[in-house]
């Protein structure tokens, strides 16, 4: 089984002419001389590596277009837990409401996390309430480019 994304993203604009793409290249099946040149491959041989710089982010938020034959919702995990640490292994106190995940990293002023994640900067229209939330929930952000 061979996958390909297509050669055209709404992250650099570009499209491909046909409904008919080859599986092994991601391109159209018919690639001619005349065509007005409007996906990623004639997209890189006008702009060579800025190819891969959006043109249109501004205020728009993008998102992963990636579209893969398998994903996680096609596993199905059913595990059990044996045991417990730091309480008495009797079902009314060793449940999901007693756990503490509370971790701290850090060497000298060590930050304190009420769960162990530590979130993305990813955010970029609603920023505010994307790190309030995070200082709610006692998580850590990463603060990324323009922040």
């Amino acid at each position: 089984m061979t996958f390909q994304p297509k050669l055209a993203s709404a992250f650099n604009d570009t499209r491909l002419r046909s409904r008919h793409i080859s599986p092994q290249s991601g391109m159209c099946s018919f690639c001619t001389e005349e065509c007005d040149g409007s996906c990623e491959i004639a997209l890189a041989a006008v702009l060579g590596k800025q190819t891969v710089y959006p043109t249109n982010t501004g205020n728009n938020q993008l998102a992963s277009e990636k579209d893969y034959p398998i994903d996680f919702s096609h596993f199905n995990i059913n595990g059990r837990v044996f045991g417990a640490l730091g309480a008495r292994p009797t079902y009314e106190e060793a449940n999901i409401y007693n756990v503490n995940l509370a971790r701290e990293y850090g060497k000298f002023n060590c930050v304190k996390l009420a769960m162990p994640l530590i979130l993305p900067a990813l955010i970029k229209l609603n920023w505010q309430d994307y790190f309030a939330g995070a200082a709610m929930a006692g998580v850590s952000c990463v603060i990324g480019e323009e922040a």
